[in-house]
């Protein structure tokens, strides 16, 4: 990306949730993204976690 003649270069990690049946708050879904996204930014540049509805995993690179 180049913004006012200067390229500016950037990486992202994401973690991402879903909601189970049965919880009755946001927390735990936030908690578990949370989770993956600190597990994404471990693997390293660009990644993508996801909290699937049993586990955390597995680690996907994002292609940018």
């Amino acid at each position: 990306m180049v913004l006012e003649n200067t390229e500016l270069r950037f990486t992202t990690s994401i973690g991402t949730s879903q909601w189970r049946p049965g919880e009755d708050t946001i927390k735990p879904v936030l908690q578990r993204a949370a989770e993956a996204f600190y597990q994404a930014k471990r693997a390293g540049r660009n990644k993508v976690v996801v909290a699937y509805a049993t586990r955390v995993g597995p680690i996907k690179q994002l292609r940018v």
